[in-house]
């Protein structure tokens, strides 16, 4: 696809640089903080890579946005976009990497907030394939994979959570807010967070939409969270059901939620159950701290 380019030099703060502004054909103008930028012949595919500087600012979210530096820091809000009309189903994918610097994303809060139910609206698209499932016209339901990766600080925002997500910090603390959104894939889901260094804070929600997710949507679903050094605090809707895996070696284990039942306890091991046979599953390993998991 060809794209044109119109770079416009502009006054920012000193965390960061010269803006560029890419003006895509049959889409709004998007603003995109640099550092320098290298694009792939298709415009919905958007690759930034620097070597020392932090990366800030709005980024639109086609069928990939790459964001990697080597020693800064990464603070971005995502706007999703609808898959092409030509490859419908080409997954969105978001890579976010740093070596030295922490990592903080945000997805537009508009995007999240118009998943609502809808059932009554007969002009509402009925999309993903589970029953009641509602969004409005308009909204981007379609597969997405996340990836984050730091080796030396913090990742922390609000996440999607899809087909895939990944979220690896090496040696920092992970605090994030994963919010369910549609895939437009049948298949199993797989959730993996895991710090070498530092506690985890995750919390899985649906929030202002969706009644219908419950015990469908969390059906296949595998989540594992590790830590190596460091608390794991994770919580999940009161609708997950499925099978529940935690060990700790060195701290205390505590799952609680309506409807969860202990099946099997024994020293630095549990294995619970919550809700009918099927389901998802979840696997929590600490090596040397606490698990707190929560459900509801």
């Amino acid at each position: 696809m060809k794209f044109s380019r119109l770079l416009i030099s502009l006054f920012f703060p000193a965390s960061m640089t010269i803006a560029h502004k890419y003006i895509f054909p049959s889409e709004p103008q998007v603003p995109l903080a640099p550092p320098p930028l290298s694009q792939a012949p298709d415009s919905r595919r958007i690759i930034i890579q620097t070597s020392s500087r932090s990366i800030s600012g709005s980024y639109p979210l086609y069928d990939l946005l790459s964001i990697s530096t080597e020693s800064g820091s990464i603070s971005v809000d995502v706007t999703p976009h609808p898959a092409s009309s030509e490859d419908p189903s080409q997954p969105a994918s978001l890579e976010i990497k740093s070596r030295s610097g922490s990592v903080h994303a945000t997805f537009s809060e508009g995007f999240f907030n118009s998943f609502v139910d809808r059932d009554d609206d007969p002009n509402t698209n009925y999309r993903g394939g589970y029953e009641k499932t509602a969004i409005q016209p308009g909204i981007p339901a379609r597969e997405y994979i996340t990836s984050v990766n730091t080796q030396s600080a913090s990742i922390s925002g609000t996440f999607p959570l899809g087909s895939r997500t990944s979220l690896d910090a090496q040696s920092g603390s992970i605090g994030v807010e994963l919010v369910v959104v549609p895939v437009s894939r049948s298949g199993p889901r797989r959730l993996r967070t895991i710090s070498h260094g530092g506690m985890q804070s995750v919390r899985v929600v649906h929030d202002n939409f969706w009644p219908m997710v419950k015990e469908a949507w969390w059906e296949g679903m595998v989540s594992e969270h590790e830590s190596h050094s460091g608390l794991i605090s994770v919580e999940y809707p009161d609708s997950w059901e499925g099978t529940i895996e935690v060990e700790a070696h060195s701290g205390s284990i505590s799952v609680t939620g309506r409807g969860v039942e202990i099946v099997r306890e024994w020293q630095g091991r549990m294995i619970a159950r919550k809700g009918k046979a099927g389901g998802g599953k979840v696997i929590v390993r600490a090596w040397s701290g606490s698990v707190d998991l929560r459900f509801g």
